[in-house]
Protein backbone atom coordinates (compact mmCIF):
# COMPACT_ATOMS: atom_id res chain seq x y z
CA UNK A 1 0.00 0.00 0.00
CA UNK A 2 1.69 3.28 -0.95
CA UNK A 3 0.58 7.01 0.29
CA UNK A 4 -1.12 9.44 -1.34
CA UNK A 5 2.00 11.49 -1.81
CA UNK A 6 3.38 8.67 -3.81
CA UNK A 7 -0.20 8.03 -5.81
CA UNK A 8 0.38 11.89 -7.00
CA UNK A 9 4.07 11.08 -8.26
CA UNK A 10 3.16 8.10 -10.22
CA UNK A 11 0.56 9.90 -11.85
CA UNK A 12 2.28 12.98 -12.60
CA UNK A 13 5.45 10.71 -13.67
CA UNK A 14 2.99 9.00 -15.85
CA UNK A 15 0.28 11.27 -17.64
CA UNK A 16 3.29 14.69 -17.53
CA UNK A 17 6.23 12.89 -17.68
CA UNK A 18 4.87 10.44 -20.23
CA UNK A 19 7.51 7.53 -18.39
CA UNK A 20 7.01 3.81 -18.53
CA UNK A 21 5.90 1.79 -15.52
CA UNK A 22 9.32 0.31 -15.20
CA UNK A 23 10.93 3.87 -15.52
CA UNK A 24 8.48 5.14 -12.75
CA UNK A 25 9.50 2.43 -10.56
CA UNK A 26 13.06 2.72 -10.76
CA UNK A 27 12.54 6.26 -9.96
CA UNK A 28 10.73 5.56 -7.23
CA UNK A 29 12.04 2.28 -5.66
CA UNK A 30 8.86 0.50 -5.84
CA UNK A 31 7.32 -2.72 -7.49
CA UNK A 32 6.69 -2.01 -11.29
CA UNK A 33 3.11 -3.81 -10.67
CA UNK A 34 2.12 -1.40 -7.75
CA UNK A 35 3.29 1.50 -10.16
CA UNK A 36 0.80 0.11 -13.12
CA UNK A 37 -2.14 -0.39 -10.34
CA UNK A 38 -1.75 3.01 -9.26
CA UNK A 39 -1.18 4.83 -12.45
CA UNK A 40 -4.15 3.22 -13.99
CA UNK A 41 -6.41 4.27 -10.84
CA UNK A 42 -8.64 7.11 -11.29
CA UNK A 43 -8.39 8.38 -8.10
CA UNK A 44 -6.46 7.38 -4.66
CA UNK A 45 -8.65 4.85 -2.24
CA UNK A 46 -6.71 3.83 1.13
CA UNK A 47 -7.24 0.75 2.08
CA UNK A 48 -9.49 -0.06 5.02
CA UNK A 49 -8.00 -1.20 8.11
CA UNK A 50 -9.37 -4.57 9.83
CA UNK A 51 -9.49 -4.73 12.96
CA UNK A 52 -7.53 -7.90 14.47
CA UNK A 53 -8.50 -10.11 16.74
CA UNK A 54 -6.64 -10.37 19.69
CA UNK A 55 -5.57 -13.21 22.16
CA UNK A 56 -5.96 -11.41 25.34
CA UNK A 57 -9.66 -9.76 24.52
CA UNK A 58 -10.74 -12.60 26.43
CA UNK A 59 -8.79 -11.40 29.57
CA UNK A 60 -8.68 -7.92 29.69
CA UNK A 61 -11.38 -6.93 32.00
CA UNK A 62 -9.41 -9.35 34.02
CA UNK A 63 -6.30 -7.81 33.30
CA UNK A 64 -7.50 -3.90 33.67
CA UNK A 65 -8.86 -5.30 36.96
CA UNK A 66 -5.73 -6.79 38.16
CA UNK A 67 -3.37 -3.69 36.87
CA UNK A 68 -6.35 -0.76 38.45
CA UNK A 69 -5.21 -3.01 42.21
CA UNK A 70 -1.23 -3.04 41.55
CA UNK A 71 1.20 -2.03 38.87
CA UNK A 72 2.23 -5.84 37.87
CA UNK A 73 4.70 -6.67 35.42
CA UNK A 74 3.69 -9.05 32.17
CA UNK A 75 5.21 -11.73 34.02
CA UNK A 76 3.25 -11.45 37.32
CA UNK A 77 -0.27 -10.92 35.44
CA UNK A 78 0.09 -14.06 33.44
CA UNK A 79 0.79 -16.03 36.70
CA UNK A 80 -1.94 -14.40 38.12
CA UNK A 81 -4.15 -15.79 35.35
CA UNK A 82 -2.72 -19.10 35.15
CA UNK A 83 -3.29 -19.43 38.94
CA UNK A 84 -6.71 -18.27 38.98
CA UNK A 85 -7.17 -20.88 36.01
CA UNK A 86 -7.86 -18.45 33.17
CA UNK A 87 -4.76 -19.98 31.11
CA UNK A 88 -3.25 -23.06 31.17
CA UNK A 89 0.23 -23.42 31.91
CA UNK A 90 2.41 -25.11 28.83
Amino acid sequence: MIDYETYCKIRQHHTEGGLSFSQIADELGIDPETVAKYARAEKFSARARVKRVSKLDAFKPMITRLLDRHPYSCTQILQRLREEGYIRAE
